[in-house]
Parts: C-alpha cells; structure tokens; sequence
C-alpha cells in the first residue's frame, strides 16, 4: 500500500509511506556561542546622543552611548561612530572610550570646530572573558555641545586572543 501526505506546520514536508514506519525527530538543541557568532547592536541612522560635557556631568563624567552583553569567551571588538559637533559654537574635544566592564580597551580622541563638525571615530581591541561580560561605548567632551551619532558596536567570536 502506497500514500503520499502533505503535512503542514509552517513548512510543508513530504512523506512517502511503503509499508515501513518512519520516525520523525527534532534536530539537537543549539549549543552555546561558537567561532565566528557575532554580537552586533546599531543604531540606525539618525540616532545620536548628546555628550556630558566633562566638567559639569554628574555623577559620572560620560556619557553611555551604546552597551551590548557577551557570553565567556575570546572576541575580536569593533565600534564606530560619528562625532558630531554641529550644535558647538566653536571648537570641541571628544573623547570616547571602549569599555569591557569597567576596564577601558581602547579610547579615541577627536576635535570638531566649525569648520569640521563631523569626525568618524573608530575603536577596537581584541579580548578573552572568563564570564559574561558587558561591553560598552561611553563618550565626554569639552562643552556639552557634542552628539555622537550613527553607532555601531559588533564583537566576533574567534578561538583564541594572543596578546603580543
């Protein structure tokens, strides 16, 4: 005896039938983050946020502009954003930071003025953690004038960091 089903749940899948049973079984559960998964958070275009002007912020003197939380492991970090000065009556200094908890991995310093209000930044760094672990970008300038804009934050997972 011969039947040809369709069974439907999202996707269609055939099944032929000869006589014999056919037993079907749900593929293995995923495991836990592996080489080559990528964390990444973005902020679109057009997103900014203004940055706490160093001397007047209160408690802390930067500004959080973007988080993203990694399982343990080893990553190779990248971040980028716009510094955008367009609002400053005049020149500005920017810093911003990469931030593995509290631990700074790299930081980036860039002027605007008037003439140059925009400055793309740039960080990354390359790390192993024993837990999970909060990465950030944090950023403070000179005058409260300054946005950093258009973020993006991605970490990699790769098989081992060697540090030289």
């Amino acid at each position: 005896m011969k039947r040809l089903g369709i069974v439907t749940a999202g996707v269609c899948i055939l099944v032929a039938s000869f006589g014999s049973r056919f037993t079907l079984t749900a593929a293995p559960a995923p495991k836990g983050p592996s080489v080559g998964d990528v964390y990444a958070v973005n902020a679109g275009l057009g997103t900014s946020v203004t940055l706490c002007d160093q001397a007047a912020c209160s408690p802390a003197a930067r500004t959080l502009v973007a988080t993203l939380l990694l399982p343990a492991g080893s990553y190779s970090i990248a971040a980028k954003l716009v510094i955008n000065g367009f609002n400053s009556t005049g020149a500005a200094e920017s810093f911003c930071y990469l931030n593995a908890g509290a631990t700074v991995i790299d930081h980036i310093a860039a002027g605007t003025s008037l003439e140059v209000p925009y400055v793309p930044a740039a960080l990354q760094a390359a790390a192993t953690f024993s837990g999970p672990t909060t990465i950030t970008i944090t950023c403070a300038n000179n005058n409260g004038l300054t946005a950093g804009q258009n973020w993006q934050l991605m970490a990699t997972k790769v098989g081992t960091v060697s540090l030289q």
